[in-house]
């Protein structure tokens, strides 16, 4: 039975020695056509108001006023 394991064991060794090889390629490849590993972070947009079209806030802020004056206003 122990030889069965280290038979087992010796062929997983040499399965994880042949992925590695190849894993090097691949980088090296990736390397030569200029690919890094890290992908390019998204631009970001400037937040500006829908409704208003300021930077300091959204529009949300708008909704949240008219249901605050809408509150301390009878109806």
């Amino acid at each position: 039975m122990s030889q069965i394991i280290d038979q087992a064991e010796e062929l997983r060794k040499q399965a994880i020695a042949l992925l590695l090889a190849e894993r090097q390629s691949i980088d090296r490849t990736l390397a030569l056509l200029g690919y890094d590993g890290v992908s390019p972070a998204a631009p970001v947009k400037p937040k500006t108001c829908a409704v208003c079209g300021s930077p300091e806030h959204n529009a949300r802020f708008h909704k949240k006023k008219r249901i605050e004056a809408s509150a301390i206003s009878p109806a």
